[in-house]
């Protein structure tokens, strides 16, 4: 456990991949019914991709993702119930959402976002990255919020 770093004034607004309102979610069927991770893990609150035969899903793919796994659970696998810790292990079930308003950590090095911008995800790893990275791949979510790197934004599908 590390050492504290820093003091918030005020309540945080939520967390990486969390759900930032109660608006409709939509989440995708799975094949039998769910999508499990497949044999790489994968980071909660990050765009995913799936292969459809197996319906395993990962943080890789070349088209634009498949949706959005949040920050939430369906049942605890004690075992990934690390300390500090967003990584989902191989054989996981997840919610896949298609549609829905989340909220994300801007990676440190992004410059200003501004609202209504599309949000576009790294091809190699899921993550959120800026447009011109030579991964990035447009999502189907928008920023919902101004914000700069290092901030927590919401985002969201339906805007």
């Amino acid at each position: 456990m590390s050492f504290q770093n820093k003091v918030n004034l005020n309540p945080a607004q939520g967390w990486h991949g969390d759900f930032s309102s109660v608006n409709p979610r939509i989440s995708l069927l799975g094949k039998d019914g769910a999508f499990q991770v497949g044999e790489t893990a994968i980071e909660a609150g990050s765009f995913v991709w799936t292969d459809e035969r197996e319906g395993l899903i990962s943080n890789k793919g070349n088209a634009s993702p498949i949706g959005f796994v949040g920050r939430e659970w369906a049942g605890i696998n004690l075992p990934d119930a690390r300390e500090g810790n967003m990584e989902i292990s191989p054989g996981t079930m997840v919610t896949v959402f298609s549609k829905g308003e989340f909220i994300i950590e801007l990676p440190e090095m992004m410059s200003q976002v501004q609202q209504g911008e599309m949000v576009y995800a790294s091809k190699e790893t899921g993550k959120v990255v800026v447009s011109d990275d030579k991964n990035a791949v447009a999502t189907n979510y928008k920023y919902a919020e101004n914000a700069k790197g290092g901030d927590i934004v919401k985002i969201s599908a339906w805007i």
